[in-house]
């Protein structure tokens, strides 16, 4: 049961909880490879870098999570600025799973990056195989700026790939470009474009703090834009909005978004903690009285500060 809750809370981006759970059961059983793995997730996540290697590297030991293991490795080299030991454990994880759409476009993306001799033929080969992936064809400019515009997570998506490497520049690249407008029987309904995500421009600001850019002005920027119909969910989007925290903790539209994810994952109290710090910094936030009182309701039942929050809103 520790096992099982330590690998739910990990994918719920819950890594504190993990990491408590995890360990607890590697302390019985240190040769089981889906423990480490998935203690290697919450040590990175929370920065114990050194830790992670460890538990992925005794993860990648064995068969079944040996692809998985050595992707995770590869990350991990990259962020620490080894592409050459970085190739080498994607190559081994493309080794061991040879259909893994993922390890082939982290390794074509660690190639370019190298400026290594047959990084696009190899981009090439795996765009035939898999032509959806809109990450490859970044590898083979000119990218298909039509197809990144019609949903903003494409976009998203591509800058957190690089991310996840490392490769802080031509994330910001993808950040940085200009979309054309997406066409309305492609797109959601009340989707915001690339331009007007603050996602996107909390993404650039990240980019720009970690290659030792002045970011303040962008993150000052992302603060600005609408957060409708916006809703973070993945471990990037966790890390960079609590970067833009560190930088203005009263950054209100930021405090709403990281409320958002938290809510989503299950933690309540932290959600609850990060919209009423929103309410103090930008109460005029569409949807953030709404989102409130449905907590204090269903969560907190209380029918009376729930009524408060929604006519306030």
């Amino acid at each position: 049961m520790q096992k099982a809750a330590g690998r739910l809370c990990a994918g719920l981006l819950r890594f504190a909880e993990a990491k408590k759970y995890l360990e607890a059961v590697h302390a019985r059983d240190t040769s089981d490879a889906e423990v480490s793995y998935y203690l290697g997730l919450a040590y990175d996540a929370l920065g114990e870098t050194l830790a992670a290697r460890g538990a992925f590297d005794a993860a990648h030991l064995m068969p079944e999570f040996k692809a998985s293991g050595a992707l995770r490795l590869g990350e991990l080299a990259a962020r620490a600025g080894d592409l050459n030991q970085s190739e080498s454990y994607l190559q081994e994880a493309l080794r061991a799973a040879p259909d893994d759409v993922r390890t082939a476009e982290e390794l074509a993306a660690v190639r370019r990056a190298m400026g290594k001799p047959g990084a696009r033929e190899f981009a090439q080969e795996w765009l035939a195989r898999f032509p959806q992936s809109y990450f490859l064809r970044e590898q083979l400019p000119p990218p298909d700026l039509s197809h990144l515009a019609n949903d903003v997570d494409r976009v998203l998506n591509v800058a957190a790939l690089y991310m996840r490497l490392g490769i802080y520049q031509p994330a910001l690249d993808v950040l940085l470009r200009t979309y054309p407008d997406a066409v309305p029987d492609e797109t959601e309904p009340g989707s915001l474009p690339p331009r007007l995500h603050p996602l996107v421009a909390y993404f650039r600001a990240y980019c720009m703090e970690k290659l030792g850019q002045p970011a303040s002005a962008a993150y000052q920027g992302a603060s600005k834009l609408s957060t409708a119909y916006v809703f973070p969910s993945s471990a990037q989007e966790l890390e960079v909005l609590q970067a833009a925290l560190r930088e203005n903790p009263q950054d209100g539209p930021a405090l709403y978004l990281l409320g958002t994810l938290y809510f989503s994952r299950g933690l309540t109290e932290e959600a609850l903690a990060e919209w009423n710090a929103a309410l103090k910094f930008s109460p005029g936030l569409p949807v953030l009285h709404a989102s409130l009182g449905r907590v204090l309701l269903q969560a907190k039942h209380d029918p009376g500060r729930r009524s408060r929050s929604f006519a306030t809103g």
